[in-house]
């Protein structure tokens, strides 16, 4: 056992390793950034960075994995291996700063959420919506509202035959959900038995430039509590328009909506959106596409606990407050000629992770660097003290 250890130290905190996992990340960057002429960015970052492995004609090693590997590398070579002394404090800085990097990142991918704000100018929000993750609501109207939800990962689930059941203590229904598609459209059913109601939900292709445009769908089953679907339970079609294709359903008296719709998050405080302005290119003025605009920006009020200030959004310099960054990400104008903004947002636990880690970075360089370079300064001081010691006697003996 102490053997298998000892091997297994010294393949994880080998320099070669090291070389090898940096080689790979620069393949799977590489591939990534190619990629991206064909994929949206997060379908880039789905497969090829946040993955163990993806396929290419052979299977071939993912982000996640690298960083993970590399992880372990620097942590069993950098810090517990390595001779802990003035002359490597440098390089033990330099290393725990590169953890940090790599620690802030995985934080950032596991516990971040990212969406969107889209204004028009005079509105408010204060909530942000996912590009992608479409969540199952199931919601009560009338005297006593209530709301259940089924996260995305779940009704995704209810694809290639599979059948899902979302129920809750207080619900006095279960949803039995199937054939879920990533892009949906509708369309008449050719025979009075195809469909539901003359009508049919049929799978597109998704869209993987941009994911945001992908409409998901589902079939949604009402079954009694604990019972097996038969053919005379209520169905309907739901698909992430949200909510323009809310089902309502009547149970024991009382109403529901069932729809997907975007998954969201509350933002600890109120935007509205006063003015958004925008620059054309040159010989584009006639046109209102968003990739016109070369330059855009917004002023908003933030409203944050009846305290308001005013703040100018560009596209280099976003809001950063109370954990929460809002970046300027879109700018256009309507038919009715209203001008809107659209802000991407993210809420990232380890957002100033990056900075700190540089600077530690920076220091671990600066304390190896500069021991270097006093060495060398120490050298050549003795070189020029000898230099200056032998330079008289030289000049004696050839005047003798």
């Amino acid at each position: 056992m102490r053997r298998l250890l000892e091997r297994f130290v010294l393949v994880f905190a080998s320099f070669q390793l090291a070389c090898a996992l940096f080689v790979m990340l620069l393949v799977v960057v590489l591939i990534g950034t190619l990629e991206q002429q064909h994929m949206s960015l997060y379908e880039v970052q789905r497969k090829y960075f946040s993955s163990l492995f993806f396929a290419t004609p052979v299977p071939f090693p993912g982000g996640a994995l690298l960083l993970g590997v590399l992880f372990l590398n620097l942590t069993i070579g950098g810090l517990l291996r390595i001779r802990w002394k003035k002359t490597t404090l440098g390089v033990i800085v330099v290393h725990v700063g590169i953890l940090m990097l790599l620690l802030g990142g995985f934080v950032e991918y596991r516990f971040s959420q990212k969406g969107f704000l889209h204004l028009s100018e005079g509105e408010r929000g204060d909530r942000f919506w996912s590009y992608e993750d479409w969540d199952l609501s199931i919601e009560r109207v009338g005297a006593a509202p209530k709301q259940w939800f089924a996260a995305t990962e779940e009704v995704s689930r209810a694809s290639e035959g599979r059948a899902v059941r979302v129920a809750a203590a207080d619900l006095p229904f279960d949803v039995v959900l199937s054939g879920y598609a990533g892009n949906t459209g509708v369309r008449r059913a050719p025979s009075l038995t195809d469909g539901i109601d003359g009508v049919e939900l049929v799978s597109i292709a998704t869209s993987t430039l941009d994911g945001g445009r992908n409409t998901p769908g589902v079939v949604a089953t009402i079954v009694a509590k604990g019972a097996a679907p038969a053919s005379a339970n209520p169905r309907g079609y739901l698909r992430g328009s949200d909510g323009a294709f809310a089902w309502p359903v009547e149970r024991d008296g009382e109403r529901y909506r069932l729809a997907l719709t975007r998954r969201s998050w509350p933002v600890p405080f109120e935007t509205r959106l006063d003015r958004a302005i925008g620059e054309k290119h040159p010989g584009t003025e006639g046109g209102r596409a968003m990739d016109m605009y070369r330059r855009y920006s917004s002023f908003v009020t933030v409203n944050d606990g009846g305290v308001s200030r005013d703040v100018h959004i560009t596209m280099n310099e976003p809001l950063r407050w109370k954990g929460m960054i809002l970046y300027q990400s879109g700018y256009g104008v309507e038919d009715t000629g209203r001008v809107w903004s659209t802000f991407a947002v993210v809420h990232n636990p380890s957002d100033r992770a990056p900075i700190v880690a540089c600077i530690v970075i920076g220091i671990g360089m600066l304390l190896h660097f500069g021991r270097r370079l006093l060495q060398y300064l120490d050298v050549e001081a003795a070189r020029r003290a000898e230099r200056a010691v032998a330079t008289p006697v030289a000049s004696v003996g050839a005047a003798s």
